[in-house]
This record gives C-alpha cells, structure tokens and sequence, in this order.
C-alpha cells in the first residue's frame, strides 16, 4: 500500500493566490484600508473612549491620507519601480477618498476599534471603482 500523497499549500501560498487574484487596483485599496484602519484602531486601543471633535477628525483624516501617500508612492516607486510622476497622483487620489470614508464611517459608527475590518472593505471596494472609472476615462 502506497500512502496517499497530499499536497497542501500553506497559508502563505493562498494569501499570495488571493492577492494575484485581486490585482493591482484591489491591492493598492487594500492596502491603504488596511493602514488607516489599523492606524484607527491602534488609536482607539490607546485612548479609552475615543471620540473626537470634528476638528479632530479633519486632522485625524489629513495626517492618515499624508501618511497613506507616501507609504504607497514609496512601496510603488521602491518595489514596484514604477517612475514617481505616474503613481504620484493617482494614489494621493485613492488615499484621499480612502482615508476620508474609513475615518467618517469609524466617527458616525463610533467603531474605531473595527477600523481595521471598516478600512480593509472600504479599500477593496473604493480600489475597484476608482481603478473601474480610471479605465473608463482613459477609454
């Protein structure tokens, strides 16, 4: 008798697989979702009772969408090598729209601590439209 042979992939490997399966627009989205709201979520494990005025949260949004920025344009520039002027806007505009709907849906809902499952959903679906009217535009 032969024993049966099995081959299971790791979790690694499928978390790559999912990840190719995504693509670039829902990659880039995820990724800025999963940064702000990790970054709210950290915040709200900080502060007991989190909940900011709304000049508070203008910064709170100002410095996320700054910090996603750079974070993205440099992981685009350093490891996706792709020239700084052709990502430079486009994802100061994904950042932008990201960071301002995690942060205004964790302040109604007052779920800062649910930032990181709020931030991923918003990054996936907004990294999907913006890149789905980009290529309208373009034709």
């Amino acid at each position: 008798m032969t024993p049966s042979l099995v081959c299971r992939r790791g979790w690694w490997a499928q978390l790559g697989d999912w990840c190719n399966k995504l693509g670039p627009c829902g990659n880039i989205g995820l990724m800025i979702g999963l940064i702000a709201g990790l970054l709210l979520t950290v915040l709200s494990l900080r502060t007991a009772h989190l909940r900011p005025a709304p000049m508070e949260v203008f910064w709170i949004i100002v410095i996320l969408t700054l910090f996603c920025w750079v974070v993205m344009v440099f992981v685009a520039v350093v490891f996706g090598r792709f020239r700084l002027r052709s990502v430079l806007w486009g994802m100061l505009l994904r950042s932008v729209v990201i960071c301002l709907v995690t942060v205004l849906i964790t302040h109604v809902l007052g779920a800062y601590r649910f930032g990181i499952i709020i931030g991923i959903v918003v990054g996936l679906f907004f990294g999907y439209l913006i890149c789905s009217v980009f290529a309208r535009v373009r034709g």
